[in-house]
């Protein structure tokens, strides 16, 4: 039968994809549906992928819906941070106008 995920994911068929791997079923008995993402930078994108696939086996073992709802500061630990980086500006002024 087919598995219904709701994720926040900005790629629904990789989200697909990954979980039907991991069940061994096919791409089309997996449903994946999102109500609004959003900007995510770069998190909804691949890094929910261990929890939408772990609530998925969950659900296909139980045979019924799972949910798993993480606190904000849970959902950052999970998702992870960006790396560190250095930046340099040049910036340009006019005593009178300021910043151009």
């Amino acid at each position: 039968g087919n598995l219904e995920v709701w994720s926040s994911s900005q790629d629904n068929a990789l989200t697909q994809q990954t979980i039907a791997a991991a069940l061994g079923k096919y791409d089309h008995n997996i449903v994946v549906k999102c109500r609004r993402a959003g900007g995510g930078f770069g998190s909804k994108l691949s890094l929910h992928l261990a929890v939408a696939t772990a609530v998925s086996v969950v659900t296909d073992l139980l045979g019924r819906p799972a949910r798993l709802h993480a606190e904000r500061r849970d959902d950052q630990k999970m998702t992870g941070g960006r790396e560190p980086c250095v930046s340099s500006y040049t910036l340009t002024a006019k005593k009178k106008s300021g910043l151009l």
